[in-house]
């Protein structure tokens, strides 16, 4: 009774989401013009169908020309977003990263990291397209994320200005349509953001300004910067370097978001592919997870951010994220599976993603007490019915990735990692900065015996 009641619970659910998304793919004219042209074609050349045409005081064969000539064009059109949505990310977010560390070299200190000699640096080395510096056999790579600030042991205090609304700069405005545009491929949808004013670390302790922006905002700024409209783009008006600007000089949205490393209970970290629907870092590999910190989950019931409420939004997006409510009677065990998380044990470091024009992000590990085999089991059982393709479900479901990937922490040192993609398994994936900079914390928090076994 109790799994027909969870059965039944869970394809309600499915049925509504995958409405949803057929609905999406309806508002797509293209579907429909081609949909259309195609059954009219088929239907003409059915023998019943095609004698009753000729008996018509028109000329048929005009009638099928021009449908034939309807549906290559929306055929074409079709092809034509397709292609865009490949190379919808590369539009609004350069892929030079050796330009972008260039750009901000005057005062952006960053990321270095060094690779060990492992079976994974010979494909490392043949697929990025970063430079590498080879220093006392370690390959060195830079990383294009700053300001990178340790977190853990000290005093972390907010300042939180709820009524302050961020209002994003003049070309943003004017162009606000466009640039929304920029990000056809992807799936959105407006929400209230936390927006990072400042940071001082000046001291043992850490001092956050926090105020409030929009999740649009943000993608007519940060994660836009790039896209050029009239040859001019967001990062040519307002972070053209050769300084990156501080927080509180910034004009761009700068939502605070954080990315993170789950452990496994045998100790495996876990990687995650994302999919085609996210808005950026489509198709590549992530770390374990990669969010905005959402405001629902993160303020109080005064609309105040507070650090508990921070907690329980992370927790929320690993289990998102993995897909751990699939685990039987996981609502008794979620306590026991994240027991000992906290804001101050496992937030490790704050630093600014330069690719996105020095958004702020957070970077957390998490050890979830669950096996490396309970984690696939639970991530993998949101392909079943009526969903057979794991992007697919994914998509449906709200999760950002699609397929997971295990690393023991043994063998995490022995990742190549570059700043356009990391070599797991002797396979090189495409990655986002960020992602690789989350990667390379851990490993510097692991060798600083931070998190040990």
């Amino acid at each position: 009774m109790k799994f027909s009641l969870k059965l039944k619970k869970r394809l309600t659910k499915d049925y509504r989401r995958l409405k949803e998304r057929i609905i999406s793919i309806l508002k797509n004219d293209s579907i429909i013009y081609v949909f259309i042209c195609g059954l009219l074609s088929i239907l003409y050349f059915i023998e019943p169908i095609h004698s009753f045409v000729k008996d018509f005081p028109f000329d048929a064969k005009t009638l099928i020309s021009v449908v034939i000539v309807f549906f290559l064009t929306s055929l074409a059109s079709l092809f034509a977003n397709i292609i865009s949505a490949k190379f919808e990310d590369t539009t609004k977010l350069t892929t030079d990263y050796a330009a972008l560390t260039k750009k901000y070299e005057a005062n952006a200190n960053m990321l270095v990291h060094y690779n060990l000699d492992s079976e994974n640096r010979k494909i490392g080395r043949k697929r990025t397209k970063c430079s590498v510096k080879t220093i006392n056999h370690a390959d060195e790579v830079i990383i294009p994320v700053c300001d990178v600030i340790m977190l853990l042991g000290k005093e972390i205090k907010f300042q939180d200005n709820p009524d302050k609304k961020y209002v994003a700069p003049e070309f943003s405005l004017k162009n606000y349509h466009q640039l929304i545009k920029a990000h056809g491929s992807s799936s959105l949808y407006n929400q209230l953001n936390i927006r990072v004013d400042d940071i001082d670390d000046s001291s043992e302790k850490v001092l956050m300004t926090f105020s409030r922006t929009t999740y649009f905002d943000s993608l007519v700024t940060n994660r836009a910067i790039d896209f050029k409209i009239d040859g001019l783009s967001v990062r040519d008006l307002y972070s053209s370097g050769p300084f990156i600007e501080s927080l509180k000089d910034s004009k761009l949205s700068n939502h605070l978001g954080f990315n993170g490393m789950v452990e496994t209970s045998d100790h495996y970290f876990v990687f995650i592919k994302r999919n085609r629907h996210v808005s950026i870092g489509k198709e590549t590999m992530q770390c374990s997870v990669a969010a905005s910190l959402k405001s629902k989950r993160a303020l109080n019931k005064d609309g105040k951010l507070e650090k508990s409420k921070i907690e329980q939004a992370i927790l929320k997006e690993i289990e998102e994220e993995l897909c751990l409510q699939n685990i039987k009677d996981y609502e008794l065990k979620k306590n026991e599976i994240f027991k000992d998380f906290s804001f101050e044990k496992n937030v490790a470091y704050f630093y600014r993603d330069l690719l996105e024009g020095g958004k702020p992000q957070f970077m957390f590990y998490a050890q979830i007490q669950l096996t490396a085999d309970e984690v696939k089991k639970a991530f993998h059982e949101e392909a079943l019915f009526p969903f057979t393709h794991l992007e697919t479900a994914s998509a449906v479901h709200g999760a950002d990735g699609y397929k997971i990937l295990l690393v023991h922490r043994d063998d995490l040192k022995k990742l190549y990692l570059t700043a356009d993609g990391m070599v797991l398994n002797k396979k090189f994936y495409k990655a986002m900065p960020s992602a690789v900079a989350t990667v390379a914390m851990m490993i510097r928090l692991i060798d600083e015996g931070r998190f040990s076994k």
